[in-house]
């Protein structure tokens, strides 16, 4: 998945204001993805919008 496609799909979320992926070097996988996302409120979980996400 590109990142590009990822800060879609978690723009989406409704509680999500922006988001940003970048890749990441993993030594196991070669390349990671991280996201950084703006929330609505603080009360969102991680397990929340990755839920989402997945």
């Amino acid at each position: 998945v590109a990142p590009a496609e990822l800060e879609e799909v978690l723009r989406n979320h409704p509680d999500v204001v922006d988001a940003a992926v970048i890749g990441v070097p993993d030594e196991r996988s070669g390349n990671i993805r991280k996201a950084f996302i703006v929330l609505k409120h603080s009360k969102v979980s991680p397990e929340d919008v990755q839920n989402f996400v997945s």
